[in-house]
């Protein structure tokens, strides 16, 4: 009886994985604005890339399943899933971490407006960048070898001058630097 209560939970769990992949569906349409980045203001960032109730929730099964296995009790099994719940939770939100951002002005033709973003080289003022409009939110595309492309996944150690302008807060547009004002009052 356990062995079939704990391939019955395993298989939910595996099947729950499966409903979480991305994908896209025919005739989704998409809006794009192409524009230039003005300045940019370094930001923490917190990255919400995994779902938190997701992993909690395999993170329970699975620790309900390991529990049932260990002690072969109700209360084992209702510890496990205790456990397990707390680490895919706690799992998340180290995953989630608090990053460098930069809080981009962009300016298009339809006007100006402010972006956040997670940290990269590619994010300089001066960059032509596509924002995409969908559905799921916006992503953001540079220019970068003849191409619009996702900007790379780069920090501090790859452009450390950059990486210090923005953090002192002098990241301006153009060939000129001038510090970002917080408040505009200023």
């Amino acid at each position: 009886m356990n062995r079939l209560f704990c391939l019955l939970i395993i298989g939910g769990a595996v099947s729950l994985a499966g409903c979480s992949a991305s994908s896209t569906t025919a005739g989704q349409v998409s809006m794009f604005e192409d524009g230039e980045i003005a300045g940019a203001t370094m930001i923490d960032m917190k990255t919400r890339k995994y779902d938190s109730f997701r992993n909690s929730l395999l993170g329970s099964i699975g620790g309900a399943v390991i529990g049932n296995l260990i002690g072969g009790r109700t209360g084992s099994t209702i510890a496990g899933a205790g456990l397990g719940l707390l680490a895919g939770s706690a799992g998340t939100e180290l995953a989630n971490r608090t990053g460098d951002g930069l809080r981009l002005e962009v300016v298009t033709d339809g006007g100006s407006y402010m972006l956040d973003e997670p940290f990269s080289c590619d994010l300089r003022p001066g960059a032509r960048i596509r924002v995409i409009q969908g559905s799921e939110g916006a992503d953001v595309q540079v220019w970068k070898d003849g191409a619009f492309r996702v900007p790379s996944d780069t920090g501090e150690d790859d452009c450390p001058a950059y990486y210090k302008k923005v953090r002192t807060g002098f990241a301006g547009g153009g060939s000129e630097t001038r510090p970002h004002r917080a408040d505009p009052a200023d």
